[in-house]
């Protein structure tokens, strides 16, 4: 959602409040989104077709698993200001996820890795195994991604 509220009215109001008031735009993009599906994988080439990054976790559908909801608000504030008839400046502040909320957008996809150690795969299962990556920053949905932090950012704009 987005909106723009121009203060152009102000034209009829007396000249102190008229010159308070007159050249600002109020702006601002509101994102509220449920999370990306994504889907559990496994780091070797189970079916054989040469591409090891695609082979899903067994048993399970494509897009079974969901990334957080994304939140984003990012405003704008500006002033025109006549400097002559043909020379005007515009002031602009503008605001990115202001509300600094973590929005994830990718996560460790790969839920299990393929092992031939017979300590991990225990006496009864053989080798090799499927092993579930719970551990560490190679965890499965372990964020690696995100839209990024709060930006506040100032400029000026000579229009001639």
């Amino acid at each position: 959602m987005s909106g723009i509220w121009s203060l152009n009215y102000v034209q009829e109001l007396p000249g102190p409040i008229k010159a308070i008031f007159e050249g600002w735009e109020l702006s601002g993009i509101v994102v509220a989104q449920s999370g990306h599906p994504y889907s559990g994988l496994i780091n070797f080439d189970l079916n054989n077709d040469g591409n090891a990054a695609t082979d899903r976790t067994p048993g399970l559908g494509r897009n079974t698993y969901y990334l957080p909801a994304n939140v984003s608000l990012d405003p704008r504030i500006a002033r025109t200001v006549s400097i002559s008839k043909k020379i005007k400046l515009e002031v602009i502040g503008e605001a990115f996820n202001v509300l600094n909320h973590s929005n994830i957008v990718g996560v460790q996809t790969s839920q299990f890795s393929v092992s031939s150690d017979p300590l991990l795969c225990g006496p009864t299962a053989g080798t090799p195994c499927l092993v579930p990556n719970r551990v560490g920053l190679e965890a499965f949905g372990m964020p690696t991604s995100s839209s990024g932090p709060r930006i506040i950012q100032f400029s000026a704009k000579l229009m001639f």
